[in-house]
C-alpha cells in the first residue's frame, strides 16, 4: 500500500471513530452543535479540513473514486431523508 492510501485510509478511520464517538456524547454543548450540525456531516468536514491544511492530493486514491461515486451520495440520501421537515 502507498503512502497516499494510507494517509486515506488512516484518515477515514479517525472520521468513522470521531463521527460515532461524537454523535453519543450528552454534553449540552455538543448536543446543541449536533442539533445544528449533524455529525455525519463532519465525515466530509474532517477530511475536506485535513486535506486542505495538508496540501494532500488524494484524488488518485482507490478510496475516492469509490466514496465519491458510491458512498457520499447514499449518505447524502440517508441524512437528508432522516431529517424532519423543518431543518
Amino acid at each position: 500500500m502507498d503512502t497516499a492510501n494510507s494517509i486515506a485510509f488512516v484518515l477515514v478511520l479517525v472520521t468513522v471513530f470521531f463521527v460515532l464517538k461524537i454523535s453519543t456524547l450528552k454534553h449540552p454543548i455538543i448536543k446543541g452543535v449536533l442539533n445544528w450540525f449533524p455529525a455525519i456531516l463532519f465525515a466530509y468536514v474532517i477530511p475536506a479540513a485535513f486535506t486542505h491544511i495538508f496540501r494532500w492530493d488524494l484524488s488518485q486514491v482507490n478510496l475516492h473514486d469509490w466514496s465519491r461515486n458510491i458512498i457520499i451520495p447514499i449518505t447524502l440520501l440517508a441524512v437528508m431523508s432522516s431529517l424532519p421537515l423543518k431543518q
